[in-house]
């Protein structure tokens, strides 16, 4: 499945999200990643097995025992991204012991944990085609036929934001820039939209699954990404700086209103035994879209959505709680998805999947929130108690108006080292900014504008020869 013999020149293909072992049948899974780069194959044609699949090893020997690929020839950064769910679903009166695999493009594997059979047949669909010299697609993708889909996928110009009439044309023009399709159409030199996007759907913060009523709970995604093929040399080889650094398309409109509709996340209720929704409940806000000037007087919905990557969990007692982004944390009915508790992050976004624990008979709930750099804290919670926070100390950038803006805003995503590495023109800059503010970083007009001028001047592109 690796053509050309790309698999001694390719990179990745590693397994960086969580694996899981089943301790009492010795059994290991592991969520394995997409092979690089991310955006283009031209020099590894074929499925590249065992990338972008789900593979269980003996954990006592290391020996294959099964495997399942989840997306063939992998374009889009669709790795598996969270630790693989060891449950219990009931088909035809007979509890099964299962792995279920999350996925970023919003579907549910499942499969037997000992045989890897799928609990749920799986399609092979088919796919778009590349219109990039030299990328050889593959012609279907699996897709699982039983569970509901976690997220919408793919764009139309339908999906284009109709907040207002005025930005629904803006975005219809935006869209018919790029190529837009199904799920899983390749990336092209005009920029894809896909979505899900980057984030999924489901990402690292996975599924909290509860025993006594087989509903598994996640937080989802719901926002696009904008993406080109890094077309490598013939040794494989990524261009140091490529066109997903240096596009100036943006998949915001006036720098924080989405080019399609809200919600831009949901919080699901998936009942693994009946294979349906049990629930699905826009979540969390956006309060950069919500305040923004092109939306004065427009009534919107009460819950815009988060986008984040943190997970839930799920408590005996009928709860979920859950941050996963949004700068509320919130406890949630998990018979209903109705909201029973909210504490706001005082602006910052919540980063971590949730922890309880208990000391001395006593429950504590502890969330990360904030960074990472400044501002980042730990919160607990109990009945009657909650913590200051912890923060760590600030990073250092070159001295000059806006830079503590920089450490604060473009800190909340990734290592600033990501930021100083690139040398960039102002308008690829505000792209850039786009997409911080479509993860879910918090910015004003004035904070946009100090932010882009600062990068511009300290980290500009260079002037050519």
């Amino acid at each position: 499945t690796w053509g050309k013999h790309s698999n001694r020149l390719t990179g990745h293909t590693n397994v960086w999200a969580p694996m899981s072992i089943d301790s009492r049948r010795g059994l290991l899974y592991l969520p394995v990643s997409t092979p690089s780069n991310d955006f283009y194959g031209g020099n590894r044609p074929g499925d590249n097995l065992f990338a972008d699949s789900i593979v269980c090893l003996d954990a006592n020997t290391g020996k294959r025992r099964w495997h399942r690929q989840l997306v063939h020839h992998g374009l889009w950064d669709y790795d598996a991204p969270a630790a693989p769910s060891l449950v219990q679903i009931v088909q035809s009166g007979k509890s099964i012991d299962a792995v279920v695999q999350l996925t970023k493009q919003g579907f549910v594997f499942a499969f037997d944990r000992v045989s890897g059979v799928p609990l749920w047949p799986i399609e092979e669909r088919a796919a778009p085609a590349s219109d990039v010299p030299g990328e050889q697609v593959s012609p279907t993708q699996p897709a699982p036929l039983g569970p509901p889909i976690l997220a919408p996928q793919g764009v139309t110009l339908d999906d284009a934001t109709d907040l207002t009439p005025e930005l629904h044309a803006e975005a219809v023009a935006a869209l018919q820039r790029l190529r837009i399709g199904p799920l899983f159409t390749p990336p092209s030199k005009q920029g894809t939209l896909i979505r899900p996007g980057l984030l999924g759907g489901a990402d690292w913060g996975g599924g909290a699954f509860d025993p006594d009523t087989g509903i598994l709970y996640v937080k989802v995604n719901n926002d696009a990404a904008l993406v080109y093929p890094d077309i490598t040399d013939a040794q494989g080889n990524v261009p140091e700086v490529g066109p997903n650094d240096t596009g100036d398309e943006s998949v915001l409109l006036h720098h924080r209103i989405p080019l399609l509709n809200p919600p831009y996340a949901y919080l699901d209720a998936v009942d693994l035994n009946a294979a349906r929704m049990r629930w699905q409940v826009p979540f969390g806000d956006n309060e950069s879209v919500r305040n923004h000037a092109a939306l004065k007087d427009v009534k919107l919905p009460p819950a815009l959505g988060a986008v984040g990557s943190a997970g839930t969990i799920v408590t005996r007692g009928g709860l979920v709680f859950v941050g996963g982004g949004d700068a509320v944390f919130h406890a949630v009915d998990k018979r209903s998805g109705a909201d029973l508790w909210r504490y706001s992050t005082g602006g910052a976004k919540t980063n971590g999947t949730p922890m309880t624990y208990r000391i001395g008979g006593r429950q504590f709930v502890v969330i990360a929130v904030g960074g990472p750099g400044p501002g980042a804290a730990l919160l607990a919670f109990a009945l009657g108690a909650q913590s200051d926070g912890i923060a760590p100390s600030a990073v250092a950038l070159p001295a000059g108006h806006g830079g503590a803006l920089v450490e604060q805003a473009c800190s909340q995503c990734h290592s600033l080292d990501t930021v100083i590495r690139k040398r960039l023109n102002r308008k690829q800059w505000e792209a850039q900014i786009d997409a911080m503010v479509a993860r879910g970083t918090k910015l004003s007009d004035a904070q946009f504008e100090e932010i882009a001028a600062y990068l511009a001047a300290h980290f500009g592109a260079e002037p050519a020869d």
